[in-house]
């Protein structure tokens, strides 16, 4: 099987169980799995292995069963994010097995168990804009909007306003630490549940050449540059992604 040292569990026995205690998961943390390698050989609709978890290690729940056969290290992943935050978690590798037919069963190795918890983020930046005498100035006291994109790129009413704040008299901002997090955002990957942030800044019309359409305030929306890192400080595209739109 050209593996080092997997466990095998159970040898033509009626059942055997391993079990693991995984010790208390953190309140911080978001979601939670079990990795490891299988290799199995076991009787299809008669022998099965499971993958179990309990709150005390005595009454245990199923979350996954293999019963067939593949005679090569597959990799596995099993999530049990619904015990994220228990005092106690137990995990545990069932093999069930009758008296007629015997194989090799199931060998499991490089067992790991994961938990997430999301870092901190700070958003921060400054603003610029050409004043009507075509100069380069701060955008001074201007109020900034910031935003998880939930739905399609850009503002579209779907998306969670997550803070205000007002530029200083150098244009700058800087927003309060944020859980880099999307508690609305049903992916299952721990990736794809970080914050898509962006920033709105609003301006009222005699500020801006550009802005002046009636009596209306405007906005201007601008995305983070890198969201791939959740500990970084984030800094800003200088390009335009939406264009003026008025104010809802």
């Amino acid at each position: 099987m050209e593996r080092d040292e997997p466990l095998r569990l159970g040898e033509h026995t009626f059942g055997s169980r391993l079990i693991v205690g995984t010790g208390k998961f953190s309140s911080a943390a978001v979601m939670a799995d079990a990795v490891f390698y299988l290799w199995r050989e076991i009787e299809a609709n008669y022998d099965y292995l499971a993958f179990e978890i309990s709150h005390d290690g005595v009454a245990f729940q199923e979350l996954a069963r293999w019963s067939d056969v593949d005679k090569s290290w597959t990799r596995q992943d099993v999530d049990f994010n619904e015990y994220v935050g228990d005092n106690s978690v137990w995990v545990a590798w069932r093999f069930y097995s009758d008296s007629t037919v015997t194989r090799d069963g199931p060998w499991v190795d490089d067992i790991t168990i994961w938990k997430y918890i999301p870092g901190q983020v700070t958003a921060r930046g400054s603003f610029h804009h050409y004043n009507r005498n075509d100069q380069w100035v701060p955008a001074r006291f201007t109020k900034v909007y910031l935003y998880d994109d939930d739905g399609n790129p850009g503002p579209d009413g779907s998306d969670d306003l997550l803070a205000v704040t007002t530029t200083d008299g150098n244009g700058e901002f800087q927003f309060p630490a944020l859980r880099n997090w999307d508690v609305d955002d049903s992916s299952s990957s721990t990736y794809g549940r970080r914050l898509d942030l962006y920033v709105v800044w609003e301006t009222d019309v005699w500020d801006s050449q550009v802005a002046r359409e009636g009596d209306q305030l405007w906005r201007l929306g601008l995305p983070l540059a890198d969201r791939r890192h959740p500990h970084e400080r984030f800094r800003w595209i200088h390009r335009l992604l939406w264009l003026y739109y008025p104010k809802r």
